[in-house]
């Protein structure tokens, strides 16, 4: 008997590190520029952040780009451009969010989009437990939706949590995801997100 399992794109998870993490945290403390106007969602706070020296996409989110191109082929390669071109980071922002705050589903655009997590206020079973949804749970969740074989609207769930600061997702941008709300937490959820897409101006590789 053979079991045959279809190929389909996915995503990376990884951790990022302490000195990662730090830089991150520089680039909000330095933040000044407001990003909702351009964001969908009810966030308290989202700016842009600069990638100061083009850090972060040198030492972090040219590896993700190497590892999804290795393991599920280089988007860019599906966009129609006359010449091969080398990606580069479209967009930086962070977002805070406080209690009943939440992002709708949504996708970018671009090529690749990410998510991390800096702080997480709350325990995801704490949240499961104040709710009554039949859903099997979803408060205070990250999500990504997609369309399984038979055609059916499918769910993966991140069940956030104290361990999950420094997780980063590196994802399609064209992937459908969201974030759920929590409640009975004075703490703020703070993420930092962006978008990668091909620089056809630069005529190098």
């Amino acid at each position: 008997m053979k079991v045959v399992v279809p190929s389909n794109l996915g995503w990376l998870e990884d951790q990022l590190c302490q000195e990662e993490q730090l830089r991150l945290w520089d680039y909000i403390g330095k933040a000044t520029r407001n990003a909702k106007p351009n964001l969908l969602g009810h966030i308290t706070e989202s700016l842009y952040l600069d990638d100061t020296d083009n850090w972060f996409f040198d030492n972090v989110l040219t590896r993700f780009i190497e590892r999804y191109g290795r393991t599920f082929g280089n988007m860019g390669d599906n966009y129609p451009v006359s010449e091969p071109a080398p990606y580069k980071l479209e967009s930086f922002w962070y977002n805070k969010q406080r209690q009943h705050e939440f992002n709708p589903f949504h996708n970018h655009y671009g090529v690749y989009s990410f998510v991390a997590w800096l702080n997480i206020p709350y325990d995801w079973r704490e949240q499961y437990a104040l709710t009554e949804a039949n859903d099997g749970g979803s408060a205070s969740n990250f999500e990504f939706m997609y369309t399984n074989i038979l055609g059916q609207q499918t769910v993966h769930k991140y069940q956030l949590d104290h361990f999950s600061c420094g997780t980063m997702l590196f994802f399609p941008s064209q992937l459908m995801h969201g974030v759920h709300p929590f409640y009975e937490s004075d703490g703020e959820r703070i993420s930092v997100s962006g978008n990668i897409n091909l620089d056809t101006y630069s005529g190098v590789i």
